[in-house]
């Protein structure tokens, strides 16, 4: 096995990489940036960077992919890594991170129905102490780690599917939700965790005032 580093953001880095390799069966996008910091204190400069990593990115690989008709036709997965942030909303100081990843994931439709590549992007929660995640201990706040072995299991099942969809992981749901999150969380069927969380939004009715970790009128 051989490695060759590579900015996904940079075209010519991406070109150049794809030019001295034999047409991929499989492109995995793993490129991602997770500075969470309050907005309020982002430069920029690094809301730039966390949003380019996902979605330059894409867009140099899939270019790629697509710039001889040899690679398109070798193609048989295309894999973007994503995130639960983009589907529920990231901790705080994520707001970039989360807008990336989802931008990803509507850019695996887009490639599917406008090119016919077959995109995939699995939303991931944070794995066990693996991963860019800045701050373990307050993400599992949110929802449990996956077991590594578990995940790598799990990611060879859906590389090996076909599929060409978005996928999301989830296991236990902590305490740390926020109103927002919650709705969105109520969506999902079949979750041990349903009707707890149902019974909190009933429970809460209908959000009067809420300011984060202060207090919650309803």
């Amino acid at each position: 096995m051989a490695y060759e580093a590579c900015d996904c953001v940079r075209r010519e880095q991406v070109d150049a990489l794809f030019a001295r390799l034999p047409a991929p069966a499989v492109v995995v996008h793993n490129a991602g940036i997770d500075l969470p910091t309050r907005l309020d204190r982002k430069t920029p400069e690094e809301v730039v960077r966390t949003v380019e990593v996902k979605v330059t990115g894409f867009e140099s690989l899939t270019g790629a992919v697509l710039a001889t008709p040899e690679r398109r036709a070798a193609l048989k997965v295309f894999c973007n890594v994503g995130s639960l942030a983009g589907r529920m909303g990231g901790m705080i100081g994520q707001i970039d991170y989360a807008a990336g990843n989802e931008a990803l994931s509507r850019l695996g439709f887009w490639a599917r129905n406008t090119h016919g590549l077959p995109a995939r992007t699995l939303c991931w929660p944070t794995w066990e102490r693996l991963g860019v995640i800045a701050n373990y201990d307050a993400a599992v706040r949110y929802v449990s780690a996956l077991d590594p072995a578990e995940g790598v299991r799990r990611w060879i099942d859906e590389l090996c599917s076909g599929g060409t969809d978005e996928v999301m992981f989830i296991g236990q749901v902590g305490g740390a939700l926020v109103p927002a999150q919650l709705r969105g969380f109520r969506l999902f069927t079949g979750h041990p965790d349903l009707s707890r969380l149902h019974g909190l939004a009933h429970f809460l009715g209908t959000v009067e005032e809420f300011r984060p970790f202060r207090s919650l009128r309803g």
